[in-house]
């Protein structure tokens, strides 16, 4: 149907559409033309539903009625707020079909926001020259929750910047913060950035928690921890580190707390090599060599080691590596008799304390401990 008013009572002509049937009517579009807009200000449009007879005309925002918004053929809005409007808060815009879409475009750069159902509620952001989707879309779709960037950077932040959460798609990395490295990116795969204007303090960006839940008993031994986990090889990861903060008492105003530090080893569960103790010490899990034939070479890896020598079988001759300031082995003798000899010379071509050979006392059970300034050896101890 189209109809056309005219003459001085135009602008405040009222046209009523009413649904006599119980079937469904619609309305493609409804235009109101004119040369100034002063003179269609007034117009409105009802659309009634009823039963048979034509019953529900009524009047606007009464009843199950829709007021429509409308517009004149220049695309301005005639009076009030563009839209359609309901008087019942029961009702719902719907368009309906598995392809059906409701859309909002801006005509002057053609971006549009779009809201759809198939496939799994969703929102899209993009522009209609391109795809609805060109920007990003967000829904719930593949049995997710999914926010798709489509291969653009995401940020979340409010009001003050170092609220900042920011998504480099490129690389993947994520910063939390707000200043990050060269062009204002993160620059590793989780960058943590903390804004102060003091540069004489110490900032904690990073808190690691734990909070437990109901009425139990507390005891040393509770605590929290981080771990470093890696492939060793194709589907296979291990844990070969971690550090925990651990609990030595937990009586009120009192606790302590220990730092460990836990490594793999023949693959084995991660186990405890380091203590930093609550009282300030610090407890060095050795590892333990055992030495019982000659020559025997000593790795700088194994730095921190004890060597636990037994001459039953005969005289042992340790040769020390080259030297590195830093290095450190204690020499323990398991047994009495025969000769231990550190040599500081056929490898590291240095000496230990001023000779290129230092003896070990022959007394079982003694011990000393051999260390390099990175220019020689030196041993102390028995």
């Amino acid at each position: 149907m189209t109809g056309q008013f005219s003459g001085t009572d135009a602008g405040n002509a009222n046209l009523t559409i009413t649904d006599g049937t119980t079937t469904g009517f619609g309305i493609n579009k409804i235009i109101v033309s004119a040369g100034t807009l002063s003179g269609v200000g007034n117009g409105q449009c009802t659309i009634a539903t009823g039963g048979g007879g034509g019953g529900g005309s009524g009047t606007v925002n009464s009843g199950t009625q829709y007021q429509v918004a409308y517009y004149a053929s220049n695309g301005t809005a005639v009076s009030g707020n563009a839209g359609l409007t309901f008087n019942d808060s029961t009702q719902v815009v719907q368009n309906l079909g598995a392809t059906a879409k409701i859309q909002t475009v801006d005509t002057t750069n053609n971006y549009a926001v779009t809201l759809l159902g198939g496939g799994g509620p969703r929102v899209q952001f993009g522009d209609i020259d391109s795809s609805d989707d060109a920007f990003m879309e967000m829904g719930a779709y593949g049995g997710v929750n999914n926010i798709d960037t489509q291969s653009r950077d995401f940020r979340i932040f409010g009001t003050s910047v170092g609220t900042m959460q920011y998504f480099d798609e490129s690389s993947g990395f994520v910063g939390i913060g707000s200043i990050f490295g060269a062009g204002g990116l993160p620059i590793t795969q989780l960058e943590i950035s903390s804004i102060d204007a003091s540069a004489n303090t110490v900032l904690k960006p990073l808190t690691l928690s734990r909070t437990i839940t109901g009425s139990p008993t507390f005891s040393a031994g509770i605590g929290v921890g981080m771990q470093f986990v890696s492939d060793t090889a194709v589907g296979n990861k291990e844990i070969g580190a971690t550090i925990e903060a651990i609990t030595t008492d937990v009586s009120s105003g009192s606790e302590d707390f220990d730092l460990t530090f836990n490594v793999m080893a023949a693959g084995a569960t991660a186990s405890e090599q380091m203590r930093i103790k609550s009282t300030g010490g610090l407890i060095s899990k050795s590892n333990i060599i055992s030495v019982s034939s000659t020559p025997t070479s000593v790795n700088a890896s194994d730095t921190g080691s004890i060597y636990n020598i037994d001459t039953g079988s005969g005289d042992i001759t340790l040769v020390l590596p080259t030297a590195v300031a830093g290095l450190q082995y204690v020499v323990f003798r398991l047994t009495s008799g025969n000769t231990i000899t550190i040599d500081a010379n056929a490898v590291a071509g240095t000496t230990i304390n001023g000779a290129t050979t230092y003896t070990l006392s022959a007394t079982q059970y003694k011990a000393a401990t051999v260390w390099s300034d990175g220019l020689a050896y030196y041993a102390i101890g028995e």
